[in-house]
Order: C-alpha cells, then sequence, then structure tokens
C-alpha cells in the first residue's frame, strides 16, 4: 500500500515508451508474414479461465482474406499442462480447429521491449477469458497501436478499443 493519505490503492503502471508502435513489417518478418497476412494476437496464460478454445474457434470461423487465413501468435506460459502449470493443450486446440501452420505458439520469456515488437507485428489481439481485473495485454496491444478486442463485462472492456457485450456466462473455475 502506498504511504500517501489519498491513495489506498497501487494504480498500474504501464511503460509506454517501451510499449509504443514498432515497425509493422520488421516486426512480422522474423515470422514470415507477409503484408497482406492477418495476424492476430493472444497474449494469455494457460488456465481454466482463459477462454483458449473460444480463441481458436474464433480464428477457425474467420473468413479467409486474398493472403488466405489468418493466423495468430499465441503467446502464453506453457503450451499443454505440465504438472502444477497449464489447463488446455494449445496444439490439440490447434489440431481440432483445423488450424494447423495458422498458430504461432509462443512461450519464451520475453522482454518488454520483445513484447512490444510482437504485439506491433499484429493486426489485432484478442484477450478472452473469464474475467480480467486490469488486462495489461489489452492495454500494451492499444500502447503499440494495435486495437484489442475483449469482453465488455469486466474492467478490460473498459480499457479496449472493442468491448463486446457476452451472450452468455459459463463458471467452471475458482477465479
Amino acid at each position: 500500500q502506498p504511504d500517501h493519505p489519498d491513495v489506498d490503492w497501487l494504480p498500474h503502471t504501464l511503460n509506454t515508451s517501451t510499449f509504443s508502435p514498432k515497425d509493422h513489417m520488421a516486426s512480422r518478418s522474423h515470422w514470415g508474414i507477409g503484408e497482406r497476412d492477418v495476424l492476430i494476437g493472444c497474449v494469455m496464460a494457460n488456465q481454466a479461465r482463459k477462454s483458449w478454445p473460444l480463441v481458436f474457434e474464433s480464428l477457425a470461423k474467420m473468413h479467409g482474406t486474398t493472403a488466405g487465413k489468418p493466423k495468430i501468435w499465441c503467446h502464453t506460459d506453457t503450451i499443454a499442462p505440465i504438472p502444477g502449470r497449464g489447463y488446455w493443450n494449445l496444439l490439440s486446440l490447434a489440431y481440432e480447429y483445423g488450424l494447423g501452420d495458422h498458430v504461432i505458439l509462443d512461450t519464451a520469456n520475453l522482454s518488454d521491449r520483445e513484447m512490444a515488437q510482437r504485439y506491433s507485428a499484429c493486426d489485432a489481439t484478442v484477450l478472452i477469458s473469464g474475467a480480467e481485473g486490469f488486462g495489461y495485454p489489452i492495454v500494451e496491444s492499444i500502447a503499440c497501436g494495435v486495437p484489442c478486442v475483449t469482453g465488455s463485462y469486466g474492467a478490460g472492456g473498459e480499457l479496449a478499443s472493442h468491448a463486446v457485450p457476452p451472450v452468455g456466462f459459463r463458471i467452471e473455475t475458482q477465479h
């Protein structure tokens, strides 16, 4: 708790000198993503409350462009459950939704500068979760000049460039 009489909470901070727009095409080049390709980003932990199946299903339902089916960069802590960590098997989800080589699975421990480069490579990002308090990936993406789509039901919906009202809820977790 901050030592100031007017502040009873610690505000979230964002380093906008690091999280700022980077060269779009230079950022895409390390993945071999072309100028006409559509790249969606998703930065979420591999937890039950993170709706990875909905992310993959949404991408699978997106119409292709002249460059083909959109691709997705998934930055997470683990691709599949391991003892003590992870809930979804992202490789299995990619297979089940027929996404194959349209998915970039990334578990690297990246610096903020490297994250800003990757956000800047995207055309949009998504954060589809059971609930978010603040949702750093939302504001990091927007700070890099990339719109973010999330649900309108949590604090993230107030921050995102595109907040989608829910059509239903599912509670399966203690979060």
